[in-house]
């Protein structure tokens, strides 16, 4: 009730209350005192209703919130399940664990359904296969069987065809002593056709020994393309063993485990039915046992009853009863209550020893019931790991799919982006042909301008006109170089972006080549991927050789180059004195005459002496005569000049395209070789990953054979990609030295 709860809440600090004062009239005495106790027990009293009050408004806001809580705890139950009645009690609760128990088993069993049949099949795949080897087994048996007869066959032919020979040997002595005695005889010609008949012999065994030896040489080819066929069929399985996740041993002892879990259901039913069979048996020597007791008691009930009836007879004698009769009616009960007693005592002993015997061997089927469950249990949980990691390899499948859509859709751009930049190219290689046209023109008109040099004879107009062509050619030369410059930096940079572009494509490639490697690895695509390293390893060294070679044309054309330099040093020089000449008109001009005099001193006199116009040259400055003379004389040996450099100049840049598409090729061939080593090691780390995963409590102290062998795998594939990798860089660092146009 309320008040034994606001009893039992009351605080342990408040002191109890006291007592009602009695109401004594002993005198006026005690009048004031009584006052006194009431004023203090009505105080107290008051604060303890107080506090009572405070503790039941305490109380009515816990009931609230309980109230509360409680319908929150109705809606998520119903929530949870709408069928389920309100309140809820204990037997409700345990109904609906186990319906959500039920419920769970069933969708994991419709989960497991799909990954049982793939286990299914891939175990009758391994049982066909396993077939086939043994059937190839057992015929690689027969052959070697009948290789090893045929080997028998041919050293007894060989010991046969040596006997004969050597009988043949003395045979041929003999007749050579009867063919020196001068009377041959009869004897002789027996002797001659035993020969032949001999030869005949050793021709007709040696043609069976090289019939023997053929068709041991066909025994052991089939037996050879049986062996390698055993070999293919073993790392054919186990490669699709390692793209599901699994190996054969594993296949194996999930087969085991089936077969175990379905021997160990039928040994329960066995047991359980046992147990029944051992129940009805108890049961039965129970009911026994019961009715010998019964019996027991009955005879028991009777000797009771004849034992008061023997004083009851020596006390009444005088009724006419015999003392001894009764007596040895007694004792002739009295015995067969001891049979009756000992045949019982021989019944249930063997009864209740076969009932012990019978509980033992009930607990033992127990104990074997709950050890099969339990075995029964883990299969299951191994069956489902097994499943578990089946669907994770399909994610895995789908994820490397959508890793080569995407990879596949990158490189078509990149290939889209690479046909621009061609095109960009060409374009670029059109306009530097036009610049070329353009500059043949120019020298062209260098040429006819130099022509009408020759052919006018009014020094000072010529001269002026000369100055401003060559001036104006010069500004066009130095145009043209200019966009020259230009149209090489942008082809430089447009051959660059090609080559990023390219570099990407293969790395591309590569990384859908890793995808579809990993997805489809069968044992053809290994034995390809091992030629194709072979054939890489090939080419590497014939590219290391090409690279030699051009190293060796590079330092040709450096040294080819290096004439062409010096004429291109001393084209300038000639350009700078022309243009200090005509700038000074004065002192310059003896130098000029100078250095034009070392060059062809005998020109330049026989071109002043037969210049035109000679009373003109007389009228003129002597050194604007020997100007007129110096530049007739430098222009034919410019123009040679000019026209050699331009030749040597489209020589040195064709042969240095063709060295950069060359170094490109190796480039790219290269990256391909980076590439797969790269994914080789990226391989080795993923099995090592999963090998890790697989094997949580895996001590890399304590290694497997299987262990060192893919860490030495993954070292020397190591040292191959870095000793790659310097090489290259030794091979590029001089090969960017090349030709560079001044």
């Amino acid at each position: 009730s309320v008040a034994e709860r606001l009893r039992m809440r009351r605080r342990p600090d408040s002191p109890p209350p006291p007592p009602p004062p009695s109401m004594s009239t002993s005198g006026r005495s005690n009048g004031s005192v009584l006052t006194v106790a009431n004023d203090d027990f009505m105080q107290r009293l008051s604060s303890k209703v107080q506090r009572q009050a405070r503790e039941i408004l305490d109380l009515q806001l816990d009931l609230a919130e309980a109230s509360k809580y409680k319908e929150v705890c109705h809606d998520f139950i119903v929530a949870l399940d709408p069928t389920q009645p309100l309140p809820v009690d204990r037997e409700a609760l345990k109904a609906l664990r186990s319906r959500q128990d039920k419920r769970s088993m069933q969708e994991g069993d419709k989960v497991n359904r799909t990954s049982r049949h793939t286990l299914t099949t891939l175990t009758r795949q391994y049982e066909s296969t396993c077939n086939k080897l043994k059937e190839t087994a057992d015929r690689v048996k027969e052959l070697e069987k009948v290789h090893r007869e045929d080997t028998k066959y041919r050293e007894i032919a060989e010991r046969r065809i040596g006997a004969l020979q050597d009988k043949l040997g003395v045979l041929q002595n003999k007749l050579s002593k009867g063919k020196r005695q001068k009377d041959p005889g009869q004897s002789q010609v027996g002797l001659e056709s035993q020969v032949e008949e001999l030869g005949k012999r050793v021709d007709d065994l040696s043609r069976e020994k090289k019939e023997l030896l053929g068709s041991l040489e066909n025994e052991q080819k089939t037996s050879e393309e049986h062996r390698v066929y055993i070999e293919v069929l073993q790392s054919a399985l186990k490669a699709k063993a390692e793209d599901l996740g699994l190996d054969a041993d594993q296949i194996l002892a999930g087969e085991k485990a089936k077969s175990d879990a379905l021997a160990s259901k039928a040994a329960v039913e066995r047991l359980e039915k046992s147990a029944e069979t051992m129940k009805g048996t108890i049961i039965h020597l129970e009911e026994k046992l019961r009715l010998q007791e019964l019996r027991l008691k009955h005879v028991n009930s009777r000797l009771a009853w004849y034992e008061p009836q023997e004083h009851k007879s020596e006390e009444s004698q005088e009724d006419g009863y015999s003392v001894d009769n009764i007596k040895n009616r007694n004792v002739q009960l009295q015995q067969e209550n001891d049979a009756l007693v000992d045949y019982v005592r021989e019944t249930v002993e063997p009864l209740k020893q076969e009932k012990k015997e019978l509980e033992d061997s009930l607990d033992v089927t127990a104990n074997a019931l709950e050890e099969s469950r339990q075995n029964e249990i883990e299969y299951k949980q191994a069956i489902s790991a097994l499943e578990e990691k089946l669907r994770l390899q399909e994610l895995q499948v789908q994820e490397r799919n959508v890793e080569i859509n995407a990879a596949k859709e990158s490189r078509d751009s990149a290939l889209y982006d690479k046909g621009q930049l061609e095109q960009e190219l060409e374009r670029c290689n059109s306009e530097k042909k036009n610049l070329e046209a353009k500059l043949e023109e120019k020298l062209e008109q260098v040429q006819s301008a130099r022509d009408q040099l020759a052919e006018t004879s009014k020094f000072g107009a010529k001269a002026s006109e000369l100055q401003d062509l060559l001036e104006d050619t010069q500004k066009a030369l130095r145009c043209e170089r200019r966009e020259l410059v230009d149209v090489e930096a942008r082809r430089s940079k447009l051959e660059t972006t090609i080559k990023t572009i390219e570099a990407e494509n293969v790395s591309l490639k590569g990384v859908a080549e890793r995808a579809r490697v990993e997805s489809q690895q069968t044992t053809a695509e290994n034995q390809n991927l091992a030629a194709m390293n072979s054939e890489l390893e090939e080419k590497n060294v014939d590219y290391r050789k090409q690279i030699a070679d051009l190293q060796a044309k590079i330092t040709e054309l450096d040294v080819q180059l290096i004439p062409l330099q010096a004429q291109q040093q001393k084209i300038k020089q000639i350009e700078k004195t022309i243009g200090k000449v005509w700038h000074d008109q004065g002192g310059g001009l003896q130098d000029l005459v100078e250095i034009l005099g070392k060059l062809s001193s005998t020109q330049l006199e026989t071109s002043v002496v037969t210049f035109r116009g000679g009373a003109m040259a007389r009228n003129q400055p002597k050194g604007a005569s020997s100007i007129l003379a110096t530049l007739e004389t430098i222009l034919p040996n410019l123009n040679a000049i000019l026209y050699f450099a331009k030749t040597q100049s489209s020589r040195a840049l064709d042969r240095e395209q063709e060295f950069q598409q060359q170094f490109a090729s190796i480039d790219e061939r290269f990256e391909v070789e980076k590439r797969l080593l790269h994914d080789e090691i990226h391989s080795l780390r993923t099995k090592f990953e999963k090998l890790r995963l697989e094997k949580p409590t895996f001590d890399p102290r304590q290694e497997s054979e299987d262990f060192l062998a893919l860490k030495e795998q993954y070292e020397d594939l190591e040292v191959k990609y870095r000793s790659l990798v310097h090489e290259r860089k030794n091979e590029a660092a001089p090969a960017k030295g090349g030709y560079v146009d001044e």
